[in-house]
């Protein structure tokens, strides 16, 4: 665990986290209005082009399984990033750094 959280670069005591149930997470995006954006090969292309509203979460599944069918009828929006050649998936950390990235020059403009 120290080496997990020595890897945050103290990023972790800065955020607000939550640990809850799906149905709780559910509720809370409901009433709060938050777009639920979920990654999956399935998904709508989401690059240079509004694929969202905001305030928005995303939500990244598990390298090896991805995301629950519980998790994706959760979503507000799936969308998913464009592949060149044979591969088919990268790792679940850049997926996330590659789509908050595109998430967030759209919502800046």
């Amino acid at each position: 665990m120290t080496q997990r959280v020595r890897a945050t670069m103290g990023a972790l005591f800065s955020l607000k986290m939550v640990r809850c149930t799906l149905r709780e997470f559910r509720e809370w995006a409901r009433i709060t209005g938050v777009a639920v954006v979920g990654s999956s090969p399935r998904g709508l292309m989401c690059y240079r082009g509004s694929c969202c509203r905001w305030p928005a979460v995303l939500v990244i599944g598990s390298e090896r399984e991805g995301m629950s069918n519980e998790l994706l009828e959760a979503c507000t929006f799936v969308v998913r990033i464009p592949m060149c050649g044979k591969s088919d998936s990268i790792n679940a950390a850049v997926a996330a750094g590659v789509l908050l990235f595109e998430l967030a020059g759209q919502r800046s403009g």
